[in-house]
């Protein structure tokens, strides 16, 4: 009889981690951290996350003071949050066989970013499928390294006026706010 409760046990934790991955596909690995990053799952879970932990869509990342952290997605794109960021991968798909079906949606709820694009952000097909929304505006890219600092309440110092602050190091960024688009190519703030 203990057998059988042994068994249906073991089959029961094998059928939790089985769905827990398919709801939970890997989009990308933390590669790089200076402190605390935390992880809140789409169902509220939060778990704190070390270099070569993994990242989901749908999860918010959180830095705390003077943390930086690098993410490298499963497209060869990255991200590193700067401190007192959050950060939401709104929905990320990457498939290599069928290219068209890739997107990359984040959001940066508050904080700094710096983004280099991978496959899906450089691939010309693609490039209205990565989008970096902020409280202000839409980010569009065309291939391109940028930075987003999204400063409310005096989160980027007491001198900086409340806003969303892009620039561009590589390619161009297309920045949309009510109906108005704008072009900000490399060298441009």
């Amino acid at each position: 009889m203990p057998n059988f409760y042994l068994k249906f046990l073991l089959n029961l934790i094998l059928l939790f981690f089985n769905i827990n991955l398919v709801y939970s596909e890997e989009v990308g690995k933390v590669t790089h951290l200076s402190g605390p990053l935390l992880a809140t799952a789409e169902d509220g879970s939060k778990k704190i996350l070390a270099p070569r932990s993994d990242v989901n869509s749908g999860d918010t990342l959180i830095t705390a003071d003077n943390t930086y952290a690098r993410i490298k997605f499963v497209d060869n794109g990255e991200i590193t949050l700067k401190p007192n960021s959050q950060f939401k991968i709104e929905n990320f798909k990457y498939d290599d066989k069928v290219p068209e079906k890739s997107n990359a949606f984040f959001n940066l709820i508050k904080g700094g970013l710096r983004a280099i694009t991978g496959f899906i952000g450089k691939n010309n097909a693609n490039r209205e499928k990565y989008k970096i929304t902020a409280a202000t505006a839409t980010i569009g890219i065309r291939g391109t390294i940028l930075g987003v600092n999204n400063c409310q309440a005096g989160s980027c110092g007491a001198k900086v006026a409340n806003g969303l602050y892009v620039d561009v190091t590589k390619g161009t960024v297309l920045l949309t706010n009510n109906n108005i688009t704008q072009e900000i190519n490399a060298g441009q703030f």
